[in-house]
């Protein structure tokens, strides 16, 4: 008896369900038909695949789904905030050969961090999401590198890009990661700036000496020491005090006496360390930061020197996927509105 009534059941139900699919399948073949510039035999061989590609479509529009909803979730954003930032994820998912996963991650953690959106949200993903395929870092550590060293700068979100190049040129030229860069500028921000340091300086000073094997993190914390020992003397303007410490240590008659100056000022653990460095001209940045200061386009210029098929055909993916998406949500919307029929049914025969 259970039999009957499922084969009744499910025989009612999914009649209807493969009425709409025979209509879908109708409109695929009509848009196939749409080909017959290309001629009968063009027609034919279209048609058929085009029909296939449902199941394809129906698996980029899980993809996007889930990506969207990483979004939501990442974000907290509704309404039309949230819109904006899907329409941000599709142009710069269609821009790069990484997943609708990695995409998503860019949008959600940047616009957390800065609160971008638009244009600016989308050109820091695909600048980060380049840099980290390029130089084959961490994406989350790119993004929360750079997103708290331009917090701690107070830079605008307009200067971001211009700053993951800046980067991305140090990192290039002295071998330290910019994940790492960035985070000593970032732990070390109050300092640097109060010695006079901009962002072009701490940068390639924090690299330069990474470079010249030179412990950066210890030398900035001497920096905090340098600054107490100022205040204790009165000292007021930082920077020009700072210049003139390095240039007595530079100038100094003797080694002996360049040390004990440099330990003086920056400690028993720096000091040795970095009068040496200034002395031997390890501590001249000059160059780098000239290079730094025409830095923008870098990470851009470099993805298009280097990239290949591989990059190609990943971009290639992703936009015919993304053209795909509203065929597949059509085809899912169909599935989803007779699932719970499908699963009575199943029970009942259970």
């Amino acid at each position: 008896m259970a039999r009957t009534n499922l084969k009744y059941y499910i025989g009612a139900n999914i009649s209807e369900a493969e009425k709409k699919f025979k209509s879908l399948g109708n409109i695929i073949s009509r848009t196939g038909k749409k080909f017959s510039d290309f001629g009968k035999a063009a027609s034919v061989t279209i048609s058929g695949p085009l029909v296939a590609l449902g199941g394809l479509s129906a698996k980029v529009a899980l993809q996007v789904d889930a990506a969207l909803d990483d979004i939501r979730i990442g974000t907290g954003a509704t309404g039309e905030a949230l819109k904006g930032l899907e329409d941000d994820f599709r142009i710069v998912a269609a821009a790069v050969p990484q997943s609708f996963g990695e995409s998503a991650k860019a949008i959600a953690d940047f616009n957390t961090l800065t609160g971008a959106s638009g244009k600016e949200l989308q050109a820091l993903s695909v600048a980060a999401l380049d840099a980290s395929r390029m130089m084959k870092t961490d994406l989350g550590g790119t993004i929360s590198s750079v997103g708290k060293l331009m917090n701690n700068w107070r830079l605008p979100i307009g200067r971001g890009v211009e700053l993951m190049d800046k980067l991305f040129v140090a990192s290039q030229s002295t071998g330290m990661g910019m994940d790492a860069i960035a985070a000593s500028a970032t732990s070390s921000g109050a300092a640097l700036r109060q010695m006079g340091f901009g962002i072009d300086e701490s940068l390639a000073l924090i690299s330069k000496l990474d470079k010249e094997g030179i412990q950066a993190e210890q030398v900035l914390k001497s920096l905090n020491k340098a600054l107490a020992t100022m205040a204790q003397k009165g000292v007021t303007n930082t920077s020009q005090a700072f210049t003139s410490i390095v240039d007595s240590i530079k100038n100094a008659k003797t080694h002996s006496d360049a040390t004990a100056k440099a330990i003086q000022v920056f400690g028993s653990r720096a000091g040795p360390e970095l009068a040496s460095a200034i002395r031997e001209g390890r501590f001249e940045i000059n160059d780098l930061v000239t290079a730094l200061g025409i830095a923008r386009g870098a990470i851009s210029d470099t993805a298009k020197d280097t990239d290949g098929f591989s990059q190609q055909w990943g971009r290639l993916t992703n936009q015919l996927g993304l053209a795909l998406e509203p065929l597949g949500k059509k085809i899912l919307g169909i599935a989803e509105e007779h699932m719970p029929a499908l699963s009575k049914a199943v029970e009942s025969y259970a």
